[in-house]
């Protein structure tokens, strides 16, 4: 594509940046959280907030286990001076019930707001940092026994799953996808080589599919009898497995989706510091037409952490802005590596004036 003229280009790209902010789509809300209520007395209200809140701080952070982070159980009896806003939803029971049988009464819900300033305050307060940024993408290839042969999960195999799966997954903030295992997918892989842990029919078969991360899971167990998965999480570098069992089917799919979400926020999420963190400067090279900055800028603001980006200056076929509070320096270096729109430059990061931190990618066209 053809350059701009430097003041052209400057003008332009100014008026871009005017109407970005109102151009870029929301953010998936992690303030939000739905939960049972058992009626709406003040009493059943505040417990209900306060397992609502629980799971806001479980998807903010994307650690299961935040609940055991000093100051948090003191937070937690502080839930409801977080919200913003809530409103109650019903959903009536369908059909009718067998004769003499008692009428089944509808369920109730309630859908708490969480004020995002308030909340990001309190756990700055703590020195847990929010991961607001983009986060990887999962692809999940899961095999359990049938008749004592692997198959492979699909809608139709075991449906029951599949929602355990997606809800697991929705709770943490992990982005999940299940492949479609049509006659494409059943000719790449089968349950034997997810059993068998072949990593390479494994990875051909996640080619057709966008995703950062690759999950395998295998399933053993019964009813009545204790089930067991082993998993293996397969990022860049050396694959991560791990083993988790519960008592029936959607307990050890539940801790095993729990303990991916887990290892993937101890490699992306932003470092908990106990204090501010100092700004991160990123130089993007290969920056040269508007649509190159308005790409730029969208991935900046993706995957800062939600902290804002502040263009510093435009050099020649270049970007340099800082990142606000972004967590760490390696926190942010890896978050702007998914996707693969972003490369690396070699060398060891800068430290600019003012001890800030500089990276040096490349954007590739």
């Amino acid at each position: 594509m053809k350059k701009l003229p430097a003041t052209i280009k400057t003008i332009s790209f100014l008026c871009l940046l005017l109407g970005l902010a109102q151009a870029l789509p929301a953010a998936a809300n992690l303030f939000s959280e739905e939960v049972e209520i058992t009626d709406e007395s003040a009493e059943a209200r505040r417990e209900s907030i306060r397992a609502a809140f629980h799971k806001v701080l479980i998807k903010l952070t994307g650690n299961s286990k935040i609940k055991n982070h000093e100051g948090v159980p003191a937070l937690l009896k502080k839930s409801s001076d977080y919200v913003s806003q809530y409103r109650y939803r019903v959903e009536e029971i369908g059909g009718g019930t067998a004769q003499g049988d008692e009428p089944r009464q509808p369920t109730r819900y309630i859908q708490v707001q969480f004020d995002r300033n308030a909340v990001d305050g309190a756990l700055a307060a703590l020195g847990i940092a929010t991961w607001e940024g983009t986060r990887p993408e999962v692809i999940l290839w899961l095999a359990y026994e049938q008749n004592g042969k692997p198959r492979l999960l699909d809608a139709e195999t075991l449906p029951e799953a599949i929602p355990v799966l997606q809800q697991a997954a929705g709770s943490s903030g992990m982005p999940l996808q299940l492949p479609l295992m049509d006659l494409q997918d059943q000719a790449a892989l089968s349950g034997a080589d997810v059993w068998k842990g072949n990593e390479q029919a494994v990875k051909q078969a996640s080619g057709r599919y966008p995703h950062d991360v690759i999950l395998t899971a295998k399933i053993t167990g019964s009813e009545g009898g204790k089930w067991g998965g082993s998993w293996v999480l397969y990022n860049r570098g050396e694959p991560r497995e791990f083993t988790r069992s519960g008592q029936n089917l959607t307990r050890v799919l539940k801790r095993g989706m729990d303990r991916a979400a887990d290892l993937l926020a101890e490699i992306y999420a932003p470092v908990s510091t106990g204090e501010a963190g100092e700004p991160v400067r990123v130089r993007i090279l290969q920056v040269d037409t508007v649509g190159d900055y308005a790409k730029v800028m969208d991935l900046l603001r993706q995957r800062g952490g939600g902290s804002g980006v502040s263009v510093k200056a435009m050099p020649a076929d270049a970007l340099l802005g800082d990142l606000g509070r972004g967590g760490g320096v390696q926190a942010v270096s890896k978050s702007l590596q998914l996707r693969g729109e972003l490369s690396p430059q070699p060398g060891v990061p800068g430290v600019g004036e003012a001890g800030v931190q500089e990276l040096l990618f490349r954007l590739i066209h």
